[in-house]
């Protein structure tokens, strides 16, 4: 199937919401391996990884409220 730039133009991206928690922040930068350097080396890290002073790492932005995998549906020609 040939790709359909119009289409692919116009097509709306749904709305969708997402409840941002501590433990959701903590869990995440668990998984992208914030603290895993070492023990006795957290530094910085810290601050994403304990819920006192706790920080959202920038990157969780471009995760949260995924669409999913929009681009496999063969409407837009992809």
């Amino acid at each position: 199937m040939a790709l359909d730039y119009a289409q692919l133009k116009s097509a709306e991206v749904p709305l969708t919401r997402q409840v941002l928690r501590p433990d959701d922040c903590i869990v995440y930068a668990l998984g992208v391996g914030a603290g895993l350097d070492s023990p006795s080396n957290l530094g910085d890290e810290t601050r994403f990884l304990f819920e006192e002073h706790l920080e959202a790492l920038p990157s969780q932005a471009s995760v949260m409220a995924y669409p999913g995998f929009w681009m496999r549906d063969e409407a837009y020609g992809l």
